[in-house]
């Protein structure tokens, strides 16, 4: 189950009633974002209310985005604000803001990468100590319903995939594996820059803590059809997190 919001550090107000963020408690997350195959992660994930609950880093906000919605802006400067504490966490610079790439995409500082995900009310980023082949994506997602999981069925999962989770309820089966699947694309843009359809990855294996999805299209040179990659994932009260971390090691199955 999620923690609720009244644990871990005190809230800090934003500039609005009712209007606030706070850190989340730092085991939430650790069953999911441990260190393996010889990485070390670092994270952090803050929860937030209200209209404008990050308005005190309102100033880091990019000349484009001061004119988009509130709720864009608010994750977006959740987002920031969760890599920057990771950051920190991990011995990097203190106070490392990330800029924004041509590509829209964060720039992390030399000798680091990383994930940023958020979902209505919470956000969360974890990054690791760059090293060739990395790959680190994060997803955060809050459990989909029946009528959203009909819409949106074939466009994420197989019969066969599906089958691989009949332990769960077939809505947040869906949601575990469109996360999962969001959390692998997020590692690997990165390097291929391609955007890939939910059929070029596919669940061949799960158990109650990871899934293995399956590369079925040739994504790069380094990422080849046939690759499988580890994606673990934490399953809580209001939504579904999942972290993909490899190595390009190929594997054939």
């Amino acid at each position: 189950m999620t923690a609720p919001f009244d644990v871990g550090a005190e809230p800090i107000a934003g500039t609005e009633i009712h209007s606030y963020y706070r850190d989340r408690p730092a085991s939430e997350l650790s069953p999911l974002l441990r260190s393996g195959a010889g990485f070390t992660m670092f994270w952090h994930a803050v929860g937030f209310e209200g209209e404008m609950p990050f308005a005190a880093f309102a100033d880091r906000l990019p000349a484009d985005m001061r004119q988009v919605s509130p709720k864009r802006i608010t994750e977006y400067l959740a987002g920031r604000y969760c890599a920057e504490r990771a950051l920190a966490a991990a011995g990097a610079e203190a106070g490392c803001w990330l800029p924004r790439g041509s590509d829209r995409l964060p720039i992390w500082p030399p000798g680091w990468t990383g994930s940023i995900s958020h979902a209505d009310g919470i956000a969360a980023a974890a990054v690791v100590a760059r090293a060739p082949g990395t790959a680190l994506g994060l997803d955060v997602e809050h459990w989909i319903n029946a009528d959203q999981a009909g819409q949106i069925c074939r466009l994420i999962a197989s019969q066969a995939e599906l089958e691989l989770l009949v332990a769960l309820p077939p809505e947040r089966a869906l949601t575990l594996l469109f996360s999962a699947k969001e959390a692998l694309f997020k590692a690997l843009y990165p390097s291929t820059r391609r955007f890939m359809e939910f059929s070029a990855a596919r669940l061949v294996d799960a158990n109650d803590k990871e899934l293995s999805l399956q590369l079925s299209e040739h994504w790069s040179p380094d990422w080849m059809r046939g690759t499988v990659v580890p994606v673990r994932f934490l399953l809580q009260e209001a939504y579904v997190s999942a972290a993909a971390l490899a190595r390009q090691t190929p594997v054939a199955l």
